[in-house]
């Protein structure tokens, strides 16, 4: 029976989460999947954690050495029997309805040909991170991934969440075996050349691990000479044939910021070879250089005006401060003298009133008196 999905999980020293992510598959709602597990050579225990399980629906295989990421994708891609294809990364994991969710979507959508899903960024030990996580805010987005301007350096679909419809995947072809870290990019934007349309279930349904270990970021001279090729040879002819000069603009300025924050003659000739030839490739890369060397400078001077602007507020906050214990004090002595006053007042008061007491009594004696003499009252 052909399954409705193939999942295509490659795997490299992953044998602290490969267990997860095979046992996120079989406790799929969904049950009508295959998974193909290859191994490509680790040197770790993965091969032992994949060995143990035993599902007729999973075919594990281990290379006799390491081919890579995108080899070793494609050699299950070309075994894969299901309607759709889905990756799953080995330090990834699916939540128990991602294959349901998925299958009721291209049910309900006959046109797409890539459905996507939202992440939970998870830390090492599969606990959600705080606040969602760098790589959640980035993935987690919503938007229109059938418009151009979505896949100017931007990759918002997490390839962990894709399910692709294998006619389309096949017709596409391969991933890039020569790409190292922006095959999934450069395959999406195959898909969206060729016709293909993308949807997002905008629900997280994948668990995406970030371990500090995670490829797409970690050679960014890589990434970006992966990225001008990518540009050159696909994204920027066929921009220019729809039309949106804007976009291939924008693409370059891009290139241009990111050189001038590298720094590199090396990579800028590199670069500028891809996207412009060779004949002018040295007089742009010096335009990048010294568009740094000015980025440079322009940043010590901000930052001595920072570093200036935070010593004022400093003073400023010592004057405060200064102020506000001064203040304190006088607040202090003028209470206690008014309480002091207070307390003065009601001792002249009670004094007061005693002397009043008194000579009432007083009054009251002679008043007395002089009506006994006159006999107004008789003697007692």
């Amino acid at each position: 029976m052909v399954p409705y999905f193939s999942i295509i999980m490659a795997s490299f020293n992953y044998a602290p989460y490969i267990g997860a992510a095979i046992e996120s598959v079989i406790s799929q709602s969904f049950q009508s999947w295959e998974l193909l597990i290859v191994d490509d050579c680790s040197e770790d225990a993965s091969w032992q954690v994949i060995s143990k399980y035993k599902d007729d629906r999973i075919q594990a295989w281990r290379n006799p050495r390491n081919l890579g990421a995108c080899p070793t994708y494609n050699q299950a891609l070309h075994r894969a029997r299901g309607q759709y294809i889905c990756c799953l990364d080995a330090d990834d994991f699916f939540f128990p309805g991602k294959l349901q969710q998925q299958a009721d979507f291209f049910a309900a959508h006959p046109d797409i040909d890539v459905c996507g899903t939202f992440v939970t960024e998870v830390d090492q030990g599969g606990l959600p991170s705080a606040a969602g996580g760098s790589y959640a805010d980035w993935f987690n987005v919503p938007g229109d991934l059938n418009d151009p301007a979505s896949w100017v350096w931007e990759n918002r679909l997490c390839h962990s969440g894709t399910a692709v419809r294998a006619t389309r995947h096949h017709e596409v072809g391969d991933f890039d075996p020569l790409l190292v870290y922006t095959p999934d990019w450069q395959f999406w934007i195959r898909v969206m050349l060729a016709g293909g349309r993308f949807a997002v279930i905008q629900e997280p349904l994948v668990g995406y691990r970030n371990h500090g270990g995670n490829i797409t970021h970690r050679n960014r001279q890589g990434t970006i000479r992966e990225y001008a090729g990518i540009c050159a040879q696909l994204l920027f002819p066929r921009l220019r044939q729809m039309g949106r000069d804007d976009l291939v603009r924008k693409a370059s300025a891009e290139f241009i910021r990111r050189m001038a924050e590298e720094g590199s003659t090396e990579l800028g000739e590199t670069v500028a070879r891809q996207l412009f030839g060779e004949r002018d490739a040295a007089e742009i890369a010096a335009g990048w250089i010294e568009a740094a060397v000015k980025r440079e400078a322009e940043r010590r001077q901000n930052a001595r005006y920072l570093e200036e602007l935070q010593q004022g507020k400093n003073w400023l906050e010592d004057q405060w401060r200064s102020s506000a214990d001064e203040l304190a004090k006088l607040q202090a002595s003028a209470e206690a003298q008014h309480n002091a006053d207070v307390a003065r007042i009601e001792v002249l008061q009670a004094k007061v009133e005693a002397q009043a007491i008194a000579l009432e009594r007083i009054r009251g004696n002679r008043l007395v008196n002089l009506l006994r003499k006159i006999g107004a009252i008789d003697n007692v």
